[in-house]
Formats: C-alpha cells, structure tokens, sequence
C-alpha cells in the first residue's frame, strides 16, 4: 500500500475511480474532468492518491479557488469506503498537510454527506456550514402558461447583458455572499455572469422595462441535459411570483431546446431548505444528492 502524487494517464482513471467510490451518486464526465484538471484551479502537487498492489482506491484533491489563499478539497473517493477507514483517514491527512503549508486564508472541504467522508473531516477539525442539494427535474414537463400583467420574460442579449448581470450579482444576496467572495469579489462574479449569459441560453424577468430577475439554461449535450443556474431575484422584488414565472419560463426553453432532463445546485441550510430549494420542488423537481461544506479555522 503507498500514497503518491498525481501523474500522467490520472485524469482518465480519476474520473473512473470516483465514478466506482461514489457508485450512482455522482458521475465525472470527460468536460467536467477537463475544467477541473486545468490551471489555474488544478494543481497536481494537492492531488493524492492512494494505491494497494499498484492500483489506486481511492484519491483526494486540492483545488485553488479564485480568491487569493483560498482552497477547497474535493473528491475524498475511496472504493468500499466504509470498510476502507484507514484509507479515508489517510487521504483526509494528506490533503489537510498540504493545505496547511500553503498557508491559506480560507479552507474548505466539499464532499458528498455520506459518512466515512464527512466523519474524516469533522475528526481533522472541519465544521459544517451548508448544505448544497442537487436536484433535478426529469423527465422537464412544460408548465402551464402564467399571465402577468406587470412581468415580460425574455431572453438576454449584448444589449442588456451588463444590467443582467449586476442584477444576478445583486440578487445572490444573502443566499450565495460566500461563494461571491470565493470567486474573488462581486465585479469578478458580474464577468464572470456576462460570459456566461453570452454562451447559454439566460432569461430575464422585467417590471416596467427594469430586469428584476434571471435565470439561465446551460445545454450540455454531451450529458444529454442541461443545466439550470437557478432562479435569482432582486430582493426588494421577491415573494411577488417572479421567481416562479422565471422557473417555468426556464422548464419551457429547456423542453424548446431539446432537453428532457434539467439540473441545478442549490444552496440550503444546515437544517432548513433556503427559498430556491423550496421553489425547484415545487416545479416538480426532486432532490439526487446533498452535498456539505466544511469549513476549518487557521490555525
């Protein structure tokens, strides 16, 4: 048995290995492998794996995220966890050594909620503090028509993408502050919103010709679904059905566009539903999997 580093011909059995660890939880797809294993997120010196007679079973991984001195560990994956504490425990070891000597600001911890991981990083100090549910409607049934007389929803264009995206900035308040100053910042999130509404297909709510809400449909046909950004809503407009009429304008261009299967991450507390989780069920979407963040003080 040996732990060791990342090297070439791991991102094609990465993937693979995790896909086995987390069984029907979780899938890694080649886009998704590719993005994560690229700088600047991607650093081999943080990824840990560990072998028994030369073949890895199980992996760990440290990832840098935007926000100077900010880390987060990712994909604790061990095959047959439950009897394979040990390697958990290794694993987790590993990858908090290497965080510690990077000296960071922030360090968090994403693992699916299943017991051996979330247990390891509780014993190395990590303390909940969210909860992200990803949830899923499927097959996407088109929703019935809604009238509104003061609401028009349309799709975002380059004449419009700036205050689309300082409305999706505005709107992420108090839900999603934490992964804004992840992200490096409020203006680093509102280009971040613009690139992303150029290249997928995003909806704006308008009250009096004013954009008071988004939300965006990311197609993914290599996956054969799409993903939903989530509904975002100025908070001096909320709790006026914007939310609801975005959701089902989301549905329709996901059926438009071909899609029969629709996704989203969502943020929830660590014992309550937040609005967006309440809002995703009651369009007929249902929860998959849970994941939980963790958070450990510098020490």
């Amino acid at each position: 048995m040996s732990l060791r580093g990342f090297r070439h011909g791991d991102e094609k059995s990465f993937p693979l290995l995790v896909n086995e660890a987390y069984r029907n939880l979780e899938r890694l797809t080649a886009e998704r492998v590719r993005r994560m294993l690229s700088p600047p997120y991607f650093s081999p010196d943080g990824f840990f794996f560990f072998e028994r007679r030369g073949h890895p079973v199980g992996c760990v991984g440290v990832f840098n995220l935007p926000a100077k001195s900010c880390f987060e560990i990712r994909y604790l994956a061990v095959k047959d966890a439950f009897s394979n504490l040990p390697v958990v425990e290794r694993l987790t070891k590993s990858a908090l050594e290497y965080s510690v000597s990077r000296r960071p600001r922030l360090l968090k911890a994403v693992t699916l909620a299943v017991q051996p991981y979330v247990e390891a990083y509780q014993r190395f100090g990590f303390k909940p503090v969210r909860r992200i549910l990803r949830i899923s409607w499927e097959p996407v049934k088109t929703p019935k028509k809604e009238t509104h007389s003061r609401l028009t929803v349309d799709e975002v264009g380059e004449d419009n993408v700036d205050e689309a995206s300082r409305v999706l900035v505005d709107g992420l308040q108090p839900y999603w502050h934490w992964w804004a100053q992840e992200q490096g910042g409020e203006e680093a999130v509102r280009k971040l919103a613009a690139e992303w509404m150029r290249q997928s297909a995003y909806l704006a709510a308008r009250v009096n010709e004013r954009i008071v809400g988004v939300a965006g449909v990311i197609p993914h046909p290599e996956r054969g679904e799409a993903s939903f950004s989530g509904v975002v809503v100025l908070p001096e407009f909320r709790m006026k059905r914007i939310g609801s009429t975005l959701m089902k304008a989301a549905l329709v261009r996901t059926s438009q566009m071909g899609y029969r299967r629709l996704v989203v991450h969502t943020v929830a507390y660590l014992d309550a539903l937040a609005p967006g989780a309440v809002l995703y069920l009651k369009s007929g979407g249902r929860i998959e999997a849970e994941y939980l963040h963790l958070t450990k003080e510098s020490s």
